[in-house]
């Protein structure tokens, strides 16, 4: 394994074989702390950055998809589980008479009917009608459909569980 050298400092001798005073101290020890936490801090931050740049991207399929059909949904919780996957867990709600549209998902979704009516049309299924108090599950990459039936909105809670860095839906022709 190749260890990365520490650059050395103006003052500190450059042959490790040296040993000098301030090495000991107090204060090169501290400072030494404090650049091995400044390294694990930036380890973090990308981190933090990297998952803040998956969020808005699950964001911006799912409100690219909304835009299109009035649909409003509200992210719960994201859980990077399983492994090269993401769960996210939301609400969504749909105006009577609206649907979400064809598409698919790069994961499995299910979901539980808080409000209203639905029509879940799933290609190669027949067409399901649920109510409040009904769940559902659609399989990966399955293209379907969900409608709302009668006159009042529909609120469901929804749990994608999809691939890690693919958006949350792709519009299906």
């Amino acid at each position: 394994m190749n260890k990365l050298r520490k650059p050395a400092l103006l003052d500190e001798p450059t042959n490790p074989n040296v040993a000098s005073a301030h090495h000991t101290s107090p204060a090169f020890r501290r400072d030494s702390a404090l650049l091995e936490i400044r390294g694990l801090g930036r380890k973090s931050m990308f981190r933090k950055l990297l998952l803040g740049l998956t969020v808005i991207a699950l964001a911006g399929a799912g409100a690219a998809l909304a835009q299109q059909s009035g649909i409003k949904r509200t992210a719960l919780q994201k859980v990077d589980f399983p492994p090269g996957y993401n769960t996210v867990t939301a609400i969504a709600e749909v105006p009577a008479g609206g649907a979400s549209g064809r598409h698919t998902r790069p994961g499995a979704e299910t979901g539980y009917l808080l409000e209203g009516e639905l029509e879940l049309l799933i290609d190669g299924k027949p067409p399901l009608k649920l109510k409040a108090g009904d769940s559902y599950q659609i399989p990966e990459g399955a293209v379907h459909d969900a409608k709302t039936s009668g006159d009042q909105p529909l609120k469901v809670l929804g749990v994608y569980v999809v691939k890690a860095g693919e958006p949350l839906a792709k519009p299906a022709p």
